[in-house]
């Protein structure tokens, strides 16, 4: 998830339970070499629950068919 210069690297849980929530500052850090994620928890927490939003309205919309 890309919001201005935050990027949210946000791991599915069931998939990979082991990997962690990664926040980087892209203009800042552009190779993402620095984990932001805990000094910006409730950056964090907004983006996740926009990430959460779109899943629902993803798993809302009819199947697609071609």
């Amino acid at each position: 998830m890309l919001e201005g210069r935050w990027k949210l690297l946000l791991p599915y849980r069931r998939n990979r339970p082991q990997d962690i929530v990664e926040l980087f500052d892209v203009l800042a850090d552009p190779r993402e070499e620095m984990n932001l994620a805990l000094e910006n928890r409730d950056i964090v927490e907004r983006l996740t629950q926009r990430i959460n939003a779109w899943w629902q309205l993803e798993d809302s919309l009819p199947p697609k068919f071609e």
